[in-house]
């Protein structure tokens, strides 16, 4: 209880601050970063984290880099969920969750998607954001590795994704064993490209988006949403015009959002 208060406490005065310096552009400008980043160094700080460096081998040998982290106190079966970034990005672009993640007792996998970060590169990286033989084997992988750790209880794997990585998560309740999930600026059509499905068995998938493109986001968001049976849930950020974790920047209570959907739905 005492490191959900410390967590609660700390969002409250961050969005105190936040709505104090936002009536003046100039300054909020400057501020908010480092705003930002003083609140995830107090999270490192006052979160238990052990982490370690792993390597995941797809079914066509690709070898996936990336990070195993659990609580310092581990019981005999925990929660998993897998975060998956955005394209161009790699696996560090969750760090700022990742304490919070961990407060609540979750086992965290964060994984380069082939072609990013140290993971192996490809030649054609066009095909990788619709070729259902290619990215969603790394999350396939990355969801064997958790059901191999006997701290893991693989019944219970969550998946949270940015852009590539949330319509990743998408694929994931479709098509294998995944508990719940959360899609970040998702597009309906990558999703069914990626599932390689023209129907998707959709559930327990909670949506999220900006206004980017002109609403476009916001209109796949709803799409898919719409596909989805209960539970499901969805947050348009009508005040971000911002793309995957990018949002969280711009509204940081979908961090909030994001941990209480897992709380209900894993």
């Amino acid at each position: 209880m005492q490191d959900n208060k410390l967590s609660l406490s700390g969002n409250s005065h961050y969005c105190l601050l936040n709505t104090l310096l936002s009536n003046d552009v100039n300054v909020m400008k400057l501020v908010k970063p480092l705003l930002n980043c003083l609140m995830i160094c107090l999270a490192f700080a006052i979160s238990p984290v052990q982490a370690k460096p792993i390597k995941l081998v797809t079914t066509d040998g690709v070898i996936l880099h990336g990070q195993y982290s659990t609580p310092r106190k581990l019981t005999e079966k925990h929660a998993a969920v897998i975060l998956i970034h955005q394209g161009g990005s790699d696996h560090s672009e969750w760090n700022f969750m990742l304490p919070s993640l961990l407060r609540k007792n979750y086992v965290v996998l964060a994984y380069d998607v082939r072609g990013h970060g140290k993971s192996d590169k490809m030649a054609n990286m066009g095909q990788l954001f619709n070729d259902p033989t290619l990215a969603p084997k790394g999350l396939a992988a990355a969801i064997k590795y958790l059901k191999g750790k006997k701290q893991v209880d693989g019944t219970r794997i969550a998946v949270v994704g940015a852009s590539i990585g949330g319509n990743l998560a998408a694929v994931g309740i479709a098509n294998m064993d995944v508990k719940t999930a959360v899609c970040i600026s998702g597009k309906t059509s990558a999703v069914f490209n990626l599932a390689g499905k023209k129907e998707l068995a959709l559930q327990s998938v909670y949506y999220i988006s900006s206004n980017e493109n002109r609403g476009l986001r916001t209109k796949w968001a709803h799409e898919l949403h719409k596909l989805t049976k209960e539970p499901r849930k969805i947050t348009i950020v009508k005040s971000s015009e911002g793309h995957g974790v990018e949002i969280f920047k711009d509204e940081p209570n979908v961090e909030y959002q994001v941990l209480q959907w897992l709380g209900e739905t894993l």
